[in-house]
């Protein structure tokens, strides 16, 4: 084929290359906007804990999680189950208040299916009682029996036991100067939810609530109802006051209406990650700090919701608060030695030029084509056929008008995926035949190995990677967890791919008579037992069902706390070792070409890292360069054992032949 297409679609790489280095820079500034992380507890948990101490004791719990790096609390949403659980209030049917409490006549007029809720004297008696009415649970009638009041609803028990109810304003003002505030919303508003809006409001003019909707299938969070439609208009009032809505919901969920709910409110938003009682329990401080440090480094989460924690025992008072402090502190600690500040998280900001925005979409995709077709010119360049030097050029002019059109007609939708994963699947191909090549032309010849083999990988990665982070870019894969479809296929594609030109290239020069009757020498041997070992270990820590060793538990724990960030298993222990090995060995033995599909999961590996979209740039730049660097040490250690090996067998073959 022509050169001159050669010379244009390398100069379209590197312009294209060139205009989607700002939309990377805006990612990295947005990675960085937001590096407080927030700590909060649930009120609950401090009141039910406290409930049966000392007078006092409710006061040393928030001293304890304050001096040990608690900034906020989540609001449980209030109920009359809930004002009952704290011995603030009574609740009975009328049958039940008839029978068991009022036999004499205190002209109280008892329907036997109604409400009946018997605040007692104290200073929130009447703040409990105006809370009641105002949240509009039923009509409402109230009588005074001695020093207890009595509220007469006209529902059933079990329409109003658990009915969501405003907050006490009383908890709100004794708490909100120590704390941020996290108000707790659930599904079980529905049509309620104007009656809250008015005092979250005001609450969220006085102090600001926290920013918060809960992600993940492990954590708090927004859902849909089973038709998928949103349960709570929540949107109207973010938008209004920035309020933090925080409900429960099951893992089966998972992030059913997350998406909708971060969309309507411009993803201003927080990712947060709850730490339960079986994580505070279970987990060792070390496990702890790992837990807390990879999820604010690695996945962007910025509040560390705790609820429950610890469940008071036979404990005294001070026993109990110094293991709940322990165990807050070893969370606090964790996030400043990740280099994170505790207070109350912001959401990411986005600061970019939306035209030099689009341009670098739109130069991503043509750059994604380009590359594809310099794939195409370098596999076909040798073959002068005309019909291919016509169709070319109008196939490379199409593509880039389709992309243009397509982009700016509101295709994006599909392009940017079908491009991404078009990216994730050409690069470790195209690194693993040049390694293939290169290996084979350099046979005969010396091999530089940084300059012939790593420079044009790492450079093809680098272009590729950008484009990928360029069209991906923005608030959306900063903060919410949602990778282009087909995703999982990067890892599985491009060994494929390799495997069957392997398959094919060896097809021709080998045939099965030759196969069968090969002379095995020990240096074979030596590499297929290399392959099949690699093999085995690939196959069982494949997937998050794969059992570790002890020894494995212990070395990944200390690469965790040794390095900033750890390297990913099949990268380092399997792949890149493997590559050195393959380097080494390719003049020695032709067995060595049936690790390139071994070596190609790990140059899709590196590729995938940075499809993790809310990983930062910096933690996924950082574990590939670890991953590499130690694979290719790992390897070359390896590799001078095993030629030390051979060259000692073969001296001691040489004496007992003589």
């Amino acid at each position: 084929m022509k050169r001159w297409m050669k010379h244009l679609l390398v100069a379209g790489v590197v312009t294209t290359f060139g205009l989607s280095i700002p939309n990377v820079v805006t990612k990295y500034k947005t990675e960085n906007s937001s590096n407080t992380v927030e700590i909060a507890v649930d009120y609950k948990q401090i009141y039910l804990n406290a409930k049966g101490g000392e007078a006092n004791f409710e006061n040393q719990i928030h001293k304890t999680l304050q001096k040990n790096g608690v900034t906020s609390i989540g609001f449980t949403e209030n109920s009359l189950y809930e004002l009952e659980n704290r011995n603030l209030v009574y609740v009975m049917n009328g049958s039940n208040l008839e029978r068991n409490l009022w036999s004499q006549n205190h002209n109280i007029s008892i329907v036997r299916n109604d409400t009946y809720v018997l605040v007692p004297a104290g200073e929130k008696q009447k703040e409990i009682i105006s809370t009641i009415e105002k949240s509009a649970l039923g009509e409402t009638k109230i009588y005074t029996v001695k020093d207890t009041q009595v509220i007469e609803i006209n529902k059933k028990l079990s329409d109003v036991y658990k009915a969501p109810m405003l907050y006490l304003e009383s908890d709100y003002k004794e708490l909100k100067d120590s704390y941020h505030i996290i108000p707790r919303i659930s599904n079980e508003w529905g049509d309620r939810y104007p009656i809250i809006e008015k005092q979250l409001k005001e609450w969220d003019k006085k102090s600001k609530l926290s920013p918060v909707v809960f992600l993940g299938s492990e954590a708090e969070g927004y859902s849909e109802d089973e038709k998928g439609k949103e349960t709570v208009q929540t949107h109207s009032l973010w938008k209004q006051t920035g309020v933090g809505i925080v409900e429960s919901f099951t893992s089966e969920d998972r992030q059913k209406g997350a998406k909708e709910y971060a969309v309507d409110s411009d993803y201003n938003i927080v990712r947060a990650h709850s730490v339960s009682k079986d994580d505070l329990e279970g987990m060792s401080p070390v496990e702890m700090k790992r837990m807390i440090a990879k999820a604010a480094k690695e996945r962007n989460i910025r509040l560390f919701y705790i609820n429950p924690f610890y469940e008071k025992s036979d404990e005294t008072d001070k026993e109990y608060v110094d293991r709940l402090g322990d165990s807050i502190d070893t969370i606090d600690t964790a996030i400043k030695n990740s280099g994170f500040k505790t207070g109350q998280a912001a959401p990411f900001v986005e600061k970019e030029n939306p035209l030099l925005s689009k341009i670098g979409i739109i130069a991503s995709l043509l750059g994604a084509i380009y590359l594809f077709c310099l794939a195409l010119y370098t596999a076909v360049k040798n073959n002068e056929n005309p019909i291919l030097n016509k169709l070319f050029p109008l196939a490379l002019g199409s593509g880039t008008l389709m992309v243009v059109m397509g982009y700016l007609s509101g295709s994006k939708g599909i392009l940017i995926p079908v491009a991404s994963l078009g990216l994730s699947i050409l690069l470790p191909v195209w690194a693993s035949l040049h390694t293939y090549f290169t290996l084979d032309k350099k046979a005969k010849g010396k091999l530089n190995i940084l300059k012939d083999l790593f420079a044009p990988i790492a450079s093809l990665y680098v272009i590729g990677i950008s484009y990928l982070i360029s069209m991906n870019h923005g608030i959306p894969n900063v903060t919410y967890i949602a990778p282009f479809k087909g995703v999982s296929l990067t890892l599985s594609i491009p060994p494929i791919i390799v495997g069957l030109f392997l398959i094919a290239s060896l097809w021709k020069s080998v045939s099965l008579k030759k196969v069968a009757f090969h002379k095995i020498r020990v240096i074979d041997v030596v590499v297929i037992a290399v392959l099949g070992a690699f093999l085995m270990f690939y196959e069982s820590r494949s997937g998050n069902g794969g059992t570790l060793l002890p020894f494995e538990e212990m070395l990944r724990g200390w690469l965790e706390d040794s390095l900033p960030w750890r390297p990913r298993t099949k990268e380092i222990f399997f792949a890149f070792p493997l590559l050195m090995l393959m380097v080494g060995l390719w003049k020695d033995s032709k067995w060595t070409r049936l690790a390139l599909p071994f070596v190609t999961v790990g140059f899709a590996s590196v590729f995938n890292t940075f499809t993790h979209f809310h990983t930062p740039m910096i933690a996924s730049a950082g574990r590939s360069v670890i991953s590499i660097t130690f694979g290719l040490f790992i390897g070359v250690v390896v590799l001078i054992i095993i030629k030390s090996a051979l060259e000692i067998f073969g001296k001691s073959k040489k004496s007992e032949d003589l």
